[in-house]
């Protein structure tokens, strides 16, 4: 039912950078933390965010090919990432509210995720960057075709989907993605799908968003057998061979301190909800969090969710995973 990608990467290729991504709230801050754990790896964050990433990103969830007029800006953006030139945005200064300390940070790094990146860029024993970013989703192709990286698609039940982007109350913004002629002529909506109405509630938004983004990331991983594709649940599962998996198709070092942190950040010990108002709490009961969505949704909404994403929903879960 799943592309399980089994093909390696050749010995030649083991500082190919790394895009970790797919549709927002699917795994992607876990899986990109816990690779970046591997010998050589430098973490980079969300560069293509548009309210703190790199300065010429000015679209949420972008999208390029080969030709298109924007994509010399982002060829030059992916470049610029890999060669440790890429420059974040700076976060805003408001006011009193800020320490001396904070306004001084704020000037000199421009953002935390900058200072990351810094860190990453300056470290002499980084040889391969790793970008997590559901927001670069859209350029996967793009990356893994004409800047060569590593591509690793989590995909994530969309009720789970859904739960999550209901709990963080984020809104997919299709009339952004509708309008892009680009977008639209190479990836034209999937046959009797139709975007949710301006009175649409949040359940039905989140859900056509999630038909949405993995239609296209589908689209992509069949033209693009090197590319990765991993449930969120198969991890969450067993996410210590899981990982291990993924660290030998990528070709890094799985370590014993690997292990460690994988079993320590998903163990039976940890809470199975997230604390409250958190956006990313990595430290959960991996296995028990996999189904979670059943007490959050009742049962009319999920039924509501599964008429929407079924046709999409059913090449990666099966009756026994509703």
């Amino acid at each position: 039912m799943v592309n399980q990608n089994t093909s390696r990467r050749n010995s030649g290729m083991k500082n190919t950078p790394i895009l970790v991504t797919g549709a927002p709230r699917s795994g992607t801050t876990v899986t990109g933390k816990l690779l970046a754990l591997a010998p050589g790896v430098g973490y980079v964050h969300e560069p293509f965010n548009r309210d703190y990433g790199e300065k010429r990103v000015d679209a949420w969830f972008p999208y390029t090919h080969e030709g298109l007029g924007n994509e010399p800006r982002y060829r030059a953006i992916f470049d610029d990432l890999v060669r440790g030139k890429a420059v974040y945005k700076r976060a805003p200064l408001i006011g009193e509210r800020n320490a001396p300390h904070l306004v001084l940070g704020r000037l000199l790094l421009r953002n935390r995720h900058q200072l990351t990146y810094h860190i990453a860029r300056l470290n002499p024993g980084v040889r391969r960057f790793l970008i997590k970013d559901p927001l670069a989703c859209l350029l996967s192709e793009y990356a893994h075709r004409t800047s060569h990286f590593d591509v690793v698609v989590l995909i994530r039940h969309p009720a789970a989907f859904v739960a999550s982007m209901t709990r963080m109350n984020w809104v997919f913004n299709f009339d952004d993605h509708l309008s892009n002629e680009a977008l639209c002529r190479n990836h034209p909506l999937p046959p009797g799908f139709t975007p949710p109405a301006s009175d649409a509630g949040p359940f039905e938004i989140a859900a056509s968003a999630w038909y949405f983004l993995n239609a296209i990331l589908t689209c992509f991983l069949d033209r693009n057998d090197k590319m990765i594709v991993l449930r969120h649940e198969d991890l969450s599962v067993d996410p210590e061979a899981r990982m291990s998996d993924l660290y030998d198709r990528l070709g890094l070092s799985f370590s014993e301190r690997c292990r460690r942190k994988i079993i320590q950040t998903t163990g039976g010990d940890n809470p199975i909800a997230p604390q409250e108002g958190r956006i990313h709490d990595l430290t959960r009961n991996s296995r028990a969090n996999i189904k979670r969505w059943k007490d959050i949704l009742s049962k009319d909404d999920i039924r509501c969710i599964r008429a929407i994403t079924e046709p999409l929903a059913c090449r990666y879960y099966s009756d026994i995973d509703w």
